[in-house]
């Protein structure tokens, strides 16, 4: 369930993109979704998956290319529609994808970077969970039972440089998966297994990474 949390989050986003684009693919207009940035970390003892940050809604030929290709590359994949685009990520560096289809040219900055604590410390209600515990680790677990059946406020602060985007959180089984904002209280049932998920970005590269606490 940890392993694949990551893509079912990548999977939604997915989903949700394709659906802004079904007008331009009806009118067969040429349009290149995506984000300007995208991060890929290497995180300890996970093996790196294609990240997925855009679409074309177009069956126009497409031209990708990687002003860095040691660093990482752009793969795409095709479908009825257009192509999903995809950054590999080969080693930490930067470089600049640019997706061109027809008149049209999209660059976007890839960031690969070596998992780095991003974080001081966490707060779930009256715990407070020290930062160094993900200096190796970007996951970890911590006691289910002091917070089971209540609404606790989670409260994480991130280390100089970083700022906090967001809180999602997974009961066992995915009974339910909901977004939060830093500060906010989150309903903690359903059993053990409960997961705690906290992106982050680093404000000086953009980057993003992300912190998991799992509640047994």
């Amino acid at each position: 369930m940890k392993k694949t949390m990551k893509k079912l989050i990548a999977l939604a986003v997915v989903f949700v993109m394709l659906l802004t684009a079904v007008p331009a693919f009806a009118s067969g207009q040429s349009c290149i979704y995506g984000e300007d940035t995208v991060s890929a970390v290497f995180y300890p003892n996970q093996k790196m998956h294609n990240q997925y940050f855009g679409s074309v809604g177009s069956t126009k030929k497409i031209q990708v290319k990687s002003s860095n290709s040691r660093v990482g590359v752009c793969v795409t994949e095709k479908y009825e529609y257009g192509y999903s685009l995809y950054f590999r990520a080969k080693r930490p560096g930067t470089t600049t994808l640019t997706i061109k289809v027809g008149n049209e040219t999209k660059k976007v900055k890839a960031i690969v970077a070596n998992y780095t604590n991003p974080v001081s410390s966490i707060k779930l209600g009256s715990t407070t969970i020290s930062g160094r515990k993900f200096n190796k680790a970007d996951k970890i677990t911590a006691s289910y039972a002091p917070h089971a059946n209540k609404k606790v406020k989670v409260n994480v602060k991130g280390k100089k440089g970083w700022k906090v985007l967001c809180v999602d959180y997974l009961k066992k089984g995915w009974m339910k998966t909901e977004r939060v904002k830093n500060g906010a209280k989150i309903p903690v049932n359903g059993g053990r297994g409960y997961i705690v998920m906290v992106t982050l970005e680093n404000e000086k590269t953009g980057l993003q990474e992300m912190v998991q606490v799992t509640l047994n």
